[in-house]
């Protein structure tokens, strides 16, 4: 067989290819070389390539077939220096002229951004009661009378009564953004809400944009679910929309625990805030929510008249959510020491008050509520920045020879199921998902038909995933025919062996063959 070799080699790794490949192929260029070679001998230069991979090392090797068809049999160290035909960029940008994210239908990743960071910095905000931080201090474990997130959502609804309107969602936000807050007004509301006792339900009039967000922060932790007692009420009953969902929410679906001995005083101590509300002591926590508000009310005044349609889109929440939580889980489980280190501004401010948002696995304090608030908004804007990325730019298994050949008889059942998926494929609306579910006892080669499958349903037939390291498929089934004599026809069956499919497929293959 006549290949090409062709070297994007850089620095020592440039001398170390040259060596190698000088001692089997004649160089036609600089980096180039061609030589007829046998398939034990191509599988030696891949072995000697692969063993002195670096960072800085890229090799292709190109087999030619015919007089007008090569094909692309491996790349060695950096596969970015050759496209997924091994072809070499004639320029490169670090522009993105492509925007493949508004291809993808990412024209509401502004919307996404603004609506996570300011839920972020708003989803512990009811850790500051009085409760709470008492709680935190003797390092107690005794459950809260109404939970932080809702005692958040509270405070939430207290700036859209006190300052929205219920057909305006852009009002409250935009006091907000303009420093209108007055946090001896939001404390008392607060007050008479639980002496009044309408701080176990939310208000009807709320606008949209609140709602929204109170839904983002009150299940960033867990999902509202009614009581063992009440849930069978609920069996088969749909809500028409958001609206007519919302307003059957109360602190009762699992935000407030009744069965405390002390409920009446420990509630009352939820909506009480003895240290204030971090508006005028935390200038950077205030400063971001100011800034993301406004953001969010500038996105929400070129949609007027539409808001619930965009902020209530199901994605979009599904999204918000999935962000916020992790991001919220990783900030929590960062150690102290890498938290004051990273947040020195946080930390200098001497007007602040002591409020803390948790305590480590000890129970001393850790994290001050400010710092997580803001850290949290920040993770959870570098996520949702690489949102888009999942549809792009993930890393393609390309080439994977293995995944092209016919298995072998004891698990030609991985090849039907890629038939008919080719053939649904082909036949459907190119926006059609499918949902797949492989069943299959330990053994029968479940981990190759999932890569199988997955390049059968992904574009251009290229794996978009990383494969697992245990590929069940060269393991003979149990009871199988004989696996060698089957494994040795199959070989000479193929026009080529399975040397491209990298050192660790061959290992596990060679194992498989030896077994009985």
């Amino acid at each position: 067989m006549m290949v090409i070799f062709t070297s994007k080699s850089e620095k020592k790794a440039l001398l170390t290819v040259r060596r190698i490949l000088d001692s089997f192929a004649n160089r036609i260029g600089d980096d180039t070389w061609q030589t007829i070679i046998t398939e034990d001998g191509l599988r030696a230069v891949h072995t000697a390539l692969r063993r002195n991979a670096t960072k800085n090392m890229s090799v292709s090797c190109r087999w030619i077939r015919s007089r007008n068809h090569s094909e692309l049999l491996w790349i060695v160290g950096r596969k970015e220096c050759f496209n997924s035909s091994g072809f070499v960029a004639v320029n490169t940008t670090r522009k993105n002229i492509r925007h493949e994210e508004w291809e993808s239908q990412w024209q509401y990743l502004p919307v996404l951004k603004a609506f996570t960071a300011l839920a972020a910095l708003l989803h512990d905000w009811g850790k500051a009661s009085v409760l709470f931080q008492d709680k935190l201090r003797s390092a107690s474990r005794k459950a809260d009378a109404y939970r932080h997130e809702f005692i958040s959502c509270k405070l939430i609804e207290a700036i859209a009564v006190l300052y929205g309107e219920k057909n305006n969602s852009i009002a409250w936000l935009q006091a907000i953004a303009d420093n209108k807050l007055d946090e001896a007004v939001i404390l008392r509301f607060m007050q008479d809400s639980w002496q009044t006792g309408s701080g176990e339900i939310f208000a009807n009039d709320l606008p949209v944009s609140a709602k929204a967000v109170i839904w983002l922060v009150l299940s960033h932790h867990r999902l509202p679910l009614p009581g063992v007692e009440d849930i069978f009420k609920y069996k088969g009953c749909r809500q028409e929309d958001f609206d007519a969902l919302f307003a059957q929410l109360s602190a009762v679906w699992g935000y407030n625990n009744t069965q405390r001995e002390d409920f009446s005083d420990s509630s009352r101590q939820c909506f009480s805030f003895a240290q204030g509300l971090m508006l005028a002591d935390e200038d950077i926590w205030r400063k971001k929510l100011r800034k993301w508000a406004g953001r969010l009310g500038e996105i929400l005044s070129s949609h007027k008249g539409e808001e619930g349609c965009l902020l209530l889109q199901r994605n979009l929440l599904l999204y918000s959510r999935m962000v916020l939580m992790l991001s919220d889980h990783y900030v929590s489980s960062m150690e102290a020491e890498v938290l004051k280190k990273n947040n020195k501004e946080l930390y200098k401010n001497k007007k602040r008050k002591s409020l803390w948002a948790n305590t480590d696995k000890k129970g001393n304090l850790k994290q001050l509520l400010a710092e997580h608030l803001v850290m949290v908004s920040d993770q959870a804007l570098k996520i949702v920045h690489q949102l888009p990325l999942f549809a792009s730019k993930m890393a393609v298994a390309d080439n994977v020879r293995a995944l092209k050949m016919m298995s072998l008889p004891a698990f030609r059942w991985q090849d039907k199921i890629v038939e008919e998926l080719n053939r649904a494929v082909h036949a459907s609306d190119s926006n059609k998902c499918f949902f797949v579910v492989n069943m299959a006892s330990t053994g029968c080669g479940k981990t190759i038909a999932n890569a199988k499958i997955m390049r059968a349903l992904s574009r251009n037939n290229e794996l978009w995933t990383s494969y697992s390291s245990s590929f069940s498929i060269w393991q003979p089934v149990a009871g199988s025919p004989s696996s060698v004599a089957e494994n040795e026809q199959h070989q000479r069956n193929e026009s080529r062996p399975e040397m491209v499919c990298g050192a660790h497929l061959r290992r596990l293959r060679k194992q498989g063959e030896n077994k009985p």
